[in-house]
């Protein structure tokens, strides 16, 4: 690949594309490429600039091939919101706890005339004493979703609407030098998976994380036993659904997931759980 110049490189004020050509071409230079998209990021504040940026700042500092700085993001974000997701599963532990507790005081409260303003500040006084007994709170367990739903779909988005931005500098972003299987390429992130192997990885890997109980997935209750059915029809059909995504996305997913099956089986470890105050 030549590194010469592209003679008539369109104004950063205007760029929100790459439509350049392709990269076999000798006057492509990805260096400029990927310094006029820099110049556009983050576009907004939305969750998927701002991965994007994150994505191609990786890129530009490291110099490493684009699905090394994907993956690096990825565990970038996840070892940051690692705490919260401890927090979480501290919670959740201590709140199964105290759930016969709290059904107790709530059987009671329903033989009683809950309009009498004492009574509704006495049931309120058992409960927050009983939070504070066991040193938890529903609201907490909030935390992880609110956190990881904004970045999960803005790596998502962001990496599904990369390849239109800047398909030169992904073309040759995966891993260079492996044997194509079933017609596979993977040194091309723009296009998808032609042997399914990521796409079946992923599922995989989400199926794991759901039987594991991953991130602190109650699984002792009707309800919770209900959604776990859920996710598990969501992983299978996940295969038709995303199958024709950009190799960038799956990149990203399987490093998530991995990321998430190797926290489970840590925190599982009764050792570790005793340290952090995660209760059986």
């Amino acid at each position: 690949i030549s590194s010469s110049p592209i003679h008539s490189p369109v104004s950063s004020d205007t760029i929100t594309s790459f439509p350049v050509p392709d990269v076999t071409s000798p006057a492509v230079d990805l260096s400029l490429i990927s310094a006029e998209f820099m110049t556009t990021l983050p576009e907004s504040y939305w969750p998927s600039s701002l991965c994007e940026y994150l994505v191609h700042t990786t890129y530009v500092q490291t110099g490493c091939p684009y699905w090394q700085a994907i993956v690096g993001a990825t565990l970038a974000l996840r070892v940051g919101m690692t705490p919260i997701a401890i927090r979480t599963i501290r919670n959740t532990s201590r709140m199964q706890h105290m759930n016969p507790e709290m059904k107790q005081i709530q059987e009671r409260m329903k033989s009683i005339d809950m309009n009498d303003p004492k009574i509704q500040q006495q049931y309120r006084a058992q409960m927050q004493a009983l939070f504070k007994k066991y040193d938890c709170n529903p609201m907490k367990s909030l935390a992880l979703p609110f956190v990881q739903m904004p970045i999960f779909m803005g790596m998502f988005f962001g990496l599904k609407g990369l390849p239109d931005k800047i398909p030169s500098l992904l073309e040759v972003g995966g891993p260079q030098g492996l044997p194509s299987i079933l017609g596979s390429d993977f040194s091309n992130l723009v296009i998808a998976d032609a042997s399914y192997i990521l796409p079946l990885s992923t599922a995989a890997t989400f199926l794991l994380m759901i039987e594991m109980g991953a991130d602190g997935m109650q699984t002792n209750t009707d309800q919770a036993k209900m959604m776990k059915n859920v996710f598990r029809g969501l992983g299978v059909l996940s295969l038709g659904f995303t199958s024709w995504m950009p190799q960038a996305v799956f990149v990203y997913w399987v490093t998530n997931n991995f990321y998430s099956l190797g926290q489970t089986i840590f925190l599982k470890n009764q050792n570790v759980r005793d340290a952090l105050g995660i209760w059986k």
